[in-house]
C-alpha cells in the first residue's frame, strides 16, 4: 500500500490482521493512521452535480465537505439524485446537511446567480 498523506508516498508493508496487524515502511505516524483507516473503514470525499432552476446555469457542482465511509458513497449518491436547487447559489452552501447523518454535509463549489432572463 501506499501512503498518501504527504509527497514522500511512502511503500507501507501490513501484515497480521485487527489487533495483531503491523504497518512498516512509513516514514512518519501519519502512514500508520492511513494503513489502519483505509484496512478497516476507507473514506472518500466526492463530488458530484444537482440540477438548479433559475440560474445562469443548469448545474450545480457540489461536494463532501469532509470524507464519507467508501461503503456510503452509493447511498449519499442516491439522496443527491433527489436534490433539486433553486439559484442563487453561493460556494459554500449547504445542499444536503449530515447526509446519512455521517456529519458530513453536501456543498456548493460554485456560484450560480439569478438568471439575468426576463
Amino acid at each position: 500500500m501506499i501512503c498518501i498523506n504527504c509527497p514522500i508516498g511512502c511503500t507501507l508493508v501490513i501484515s497480521g490482521a485487527g489487533e495483531h496487524m503491523t504497518i512498516a515502511g512509513n516514514q512518519c505516524p501519519l502512514g500508520i493512521k492511513y494503513a489502519k483507516e483505509e484496512l478497516t473503514n476507507p473514506t472518500r470525499n466526492f463530488a458530484s452535480s444537482i440540477p438548479v432552476a433559475g440560474g445562469d446555469m443548469s448545474m450545480l457542482s457540489v461536494k463532501t465537505n469532509k470524507p464519507i465511509s467508501k461503503k456510503r458513497i452509493m447511498d449519499a449518491i442516491k439522496i443527491i439524485k433527489e436534490q433539486k436547487i433553486t439559484a442563487p447559489v453561493r460556494v459554500g452552501d449547504v445542499i444536503v446537511p449530515n447526509i446519512l447523518d455521517t456529519g458530513v454535509d453536501i456543498v456548493a463549489t460554485r456560484n450560480i446567480p439569478k438568471t439575468s432572463k426576463e
